[in-house]
């Protein structure tokens, strides 16, 4: 399990996530989302970028505004919601990522149909924690599957998890679920221009340590 991917907002934070080797820096393009950024400023930040793929992700934006979007800034790869998923947006020729907000609304049996059923075009599934549950532990905790129905759905397809985790949450629950990844989300703004990513060095460290 490796920390494959993070939202993004700044250069900041861009700059952040390459230098501990993320794979993938995530723009959020979605203009219902609280962490929307103009496809013009992520562009500004982009172009001091080096190693990560970059991938945009549109909510439920068009595919016609995907594919302008993704030519214009270069893109690796998008992702979309999975309740706007159409075969326009399964046509676009780029790596794709299908992403669920997990809440009580979603039982084992949905998710399994879900990612059964769109495996074959998915690079994988980006299972939002964050909105309803917050952080990883608060989902393990109240959550509506259990760690052993997540282990099965990790033997299903690439599922990365996004939301809030401590090092032990990456040393023992994580672990034990064996996802193909989890997303960071960002630190806030300290002051303007500064952000503590203290929390996050020992993430990191706690994943080197464990090889």
């Amino acid at each position: 399990m490796q920390i494959k991917t993070a939202q993004v907002q700044t250069l900041t934070d861009a700059r952040y996530f390459s230098s501990k080797g993320v794979d993938i820096l995530i723009f959020n393009f979605d203009p219902q989302s609280e962490r929307y950024l103009a496809p013009q400023e992520a562009q500004q930040i982009i172009k001091w970028l080096s190693g990560p793929k970059v991938y945009g992700h549109f909510g439920g934006s068009s595919p016609a505004q995907i594919r302008e979007t993704t030519m214009i800034l270069g893109l690796d790869g998008f992702i979309v919601n999975y309740d706007a998923v159409t075969e326009d947006y399964l046509s676009i020729d780029l790596p794709k990522m299908i992403a669920i907000t997990l809440s009580d609304y979603y039982v084992f049996t949905d998710l399994q149909k879900i990612v059964n059923g769109l495996a074959h075009v998915a690079t994988a599934f980006l299972f939002d924690i964050d909105k309803h549950f917050g952080s990883w532990g608060n989902f393990i905790a109240h959550g509506p599957l259990t760690v052993s129905q997540l282990q099965a759905l990790s033997k299903e397809a690439n599922i990365l998890y996004a939301g809030k985790f401590t090092a032990t949450d990456l040393s023992t629950s994580v672990a034990a679920v064996q996802p193909y990844g989890i997303c960071l989300i960002p630190p806030v703004e300290d002051k303007l221009g500064e952000k503590d990513f203290s929390d996050y060095d020992g993430l990191f460290e706690t994943l080197e340590d464990e090889g």
